[in-house]
């Protein structure tokens, strides 16, 4: 059994998902909203990122060899 806590760190959870698994997956994610404070998803799959496009979103940008974030 994990520890209780506030905060939900996922780094790309969607690898390896299809389109209808990531858009399942983000919409699991979007349920449990009320059960942590923050949750934070890196990812690069569109389904995801469209499925969770109401949330708040952070860009992550590198140009030159240096990283920007965007928001």
């Amino acid at each position: 059994c994990a520890p209780k806590t506030n905060l939900l760190v996922l780094d790309e959870p969607g690898h390896g998902l299809d389109a209808e698994g990531a858009r399942q997956f983000a919409r699991g994610l979007i349920q449990l909203k009320n059960e942590f404070d923050t949750i934070l998803v890196t990812t690069h799959h569109p389904s995801i990122e469209a499925a969770l496009s109401g949330e708040t979103v952070w860009t992550v940008e590198k140009s030159k060899g240096s990283s920007q974030l965007l928001v």
